[in-house]
């Protein structure tokens, strides 16, 4: 068995919460929009390249709406990400478990479905200091289970596919995605308490605490 270099976690649900309303609640609140249209351009927007413009994916959504973007807006926006880092919070034993793999030698990656605003959520919490590599659909334009956005981190560490470990809390993305790359996974599940080994082609271990994960390493 190759032994591991790296650990990569999803962002959202495996190492940062947010609590309270979700963006999506949020924007479809402000701008009069049906919750699922707004759903849909979250998710396009996860993959839109915008070169970190903040306002730019809340400008598009006006225009395809015909509606202004104005002042007002933009102070929304900034009052959107404010909240995202007054509300959101490590998963308990988050933060020391990347302590420890840093300290055993391990390289730490974070590979996540998102949008721009996770920039600021990252640089909030210090995670783009503590990581090695980070890699978010919208920058990059794929989504979790694509595997280009699985071989885009892969080769931003320079690893090969037997090399890593992918680690999140969604099935359909992070261990499917794993699985298409021959990536070995581990599901982060809270809701159950099963942290039994599950030995498969499809999945090699299942945690209702993250800093189980330390057990694999």
């Amino acid at each position: 068995m190759i032994k591991k270099k790296a650990y990569i976690f999803d962002l959202w649900n495996t190492l940062i919460v947010k609590k309270g309303r979700k963006e999506t609640d949020m924007v479809s609140e402000h701008f009069g929009l049906d919750r699922n249209e707004v759903h849909e351009w979250i998710r396009i927007s996860s993959v839109g390249k915008n070169a970190r413009e903040k306002y730019r994916v809340f400008e598009l959504l006006c225009m395809e709406n015909d509606i202004e973007f104005t002042e007002r807006d933009k102070s929304f926006v900034d009052e959107l990400y404010d909240e995202y880092l007054r509300e959101c919070e490590w998963i308990e034993g988050a933060k020391e478990l990347i302590v420890s793999l840093k300290e055993k030698g391990y390289r730490v990656g974070i590979l996540s479905n998102t949008t721009d605003l996770s920039h600021s959520v990252l640089e909030h919490f210090g995670l783009d200091k503590m990581v090695d590599h980070v890699v978010l659909s919208c920058d990059v334009g794929y989504l979790k289970p694509d595997p280009r956005i699985f071989q885009s981190i892969l080769d931003e560490m320079n690893l090969k596919n037997n090399e890593v470990v992918m680690i999140g809390d969604k099935i359909t993305t992070d261990i499917l995605g794993a699985k298409t790359m021959n990536i070995d996974s581990i599901l982060f599940e809270p809701r159950i308490d099963n942290k039994k080994i599950i030995y498969n082609s499809s999945i090699n271990g299942v945690v209702n605490k993250i800093s189980d994960v330390a057990q694999f390493a």
